[in-house]
């Protein structure tokens, strides 16, 4: 790789990082890139996986405040997110992508148009044991259909990985775990410790292209750190119609590659 390809994935992993954590959808940036520099597509695919970890770390350094208000679920649904990785990465080892290829599509502009659902106006941000204006016995955000639903996420995440931010945000919305800023944070945990969790599976078995994934963990994490200055400072319907837009346009693209 010269080093105009690898500045050139810096500055995408920076762009994946910020889109990652706002409207999670950082392979809507980053996964194309990596392939347009000569990566083969399933290494791309790895290598995307370890290369957007720093969207994690970075997001999380700036999500403190919303992490620590509810430190309970976010330490639930990393622990979801870290088995699920490993599923969902020997997944990718052992089974053809073409198993989900062709219902990926549909599956994000779904979740896409599901993020709209938002918590009932007048709502105060929740914190541990709590939702949005009902008593702590009654938190959403432990349900056990929205467990469940996070834990097969988080396979996916290992899986096939992209547009699993986007589903996330849309169960953690229709399940009014909180409002955006919170679910946003939470989703970045969960999501991010199940590609932890995946790349070191990944490294294991040598399916990562070492010099792309440094590059795009430099990028992201930088882009990543600095999202969630800007997440608080947008409003919440903003927000939500931005990652659903962002969404449906990767679920077109996705469409066009896989059915083109």
């Amino acid at each position: 790789m010269g080093i105009w390809q690898f500045v050139f994935l810096i500055l995408a992993g920076m762009a994946a990082g910020f889109v990652g954590y706002s409207v999670g959808l950082a392979s809507l940036v980053s996964f194309p890139a990596t392939l347009a520099v000569g990566v083969p597509p399933v290494m791309s695919s790895a290598t995307n996986t370890a290369g957007n970890v720093g969207v994690t770390i970075g997001g999380c350094l700036g999500a403190r405040p919303e992490l620590r208000a509810r430190r309970q679920l976010a330490i639930i649904y990393a622990c979801l997110g870290l088995a699920g990785g490993v599923i969902g990465a020997i997944l990718l080892l052992k089974l053809p992508a073409k198993l989900f290829e062709y219902s990926v599509p549909p599956f994000i502009a779904i979740s896409a148009l599901l993020i709209l659902i938002r918590p009932k106006k007048g709502a105060e941000p929740a914190r541990d044991g709590e939702a949005p204006g009902v008593p702590a016995k009654r938190d959403p955000g432990r349900n056990p259909l929205l467990l469940a639903a996070l834990s097969l996420l988080s396979v996916y995440s290992g899986y096939f990985g992209a547009g699993a931010g986007t589903a996330t945000l849309a169960v953690l919305s229709v399940g009014k775990v909180g409002p955006y800023a919170q679910i946003n944070a939470l989703k970045t945990i969960g999501s991010g410790c199940g590609n932890i969790s995946a790349t070191i599976v990944f490294m294991a078995t040598g399916m990562i292209h070492w010099p792309a994934m440094i590059a795009l963990f430099i990028g992201s994490t930088i882009g990543s750190r600095l999202a969630p200055a800007v997440v608080r400072r947008v409003p919440e319907g903003v927000m939500r119609t931005i990652a659903c837009v962002a969404g449906l346009v990767l679920s077109v693209y996705l469409g066009i590659r896989y059915y083109g």
